[in-house]
């Protein structure tokens, strides 16, 4: 996924192949943060609990 100022939302499989870790890819600072340890934890944050209500 792509974002307005050219970042990337990313799956890491460097570590693990069967379960990535979510990355952002800060290209103008060449840096790699760490989003969550999970794609099911990433639909987890897109919620908060007052929508699961």
């Amino acid at each position: 996924m792509l974002d307005p100022f050219g970042n990337y939302l990313c799956f890491d499989y460097r570590n693990n192949h069967s379960s990535p870790k979510i990355v952002f890819l800060n290209h103008e600072e060449e840096a790699l943060l760490l989003v969550c340890d999970t794609f099911n934890d990433l639909l987890k944050q897109l919620y908060s609990k007052e929508d699961t209500k």
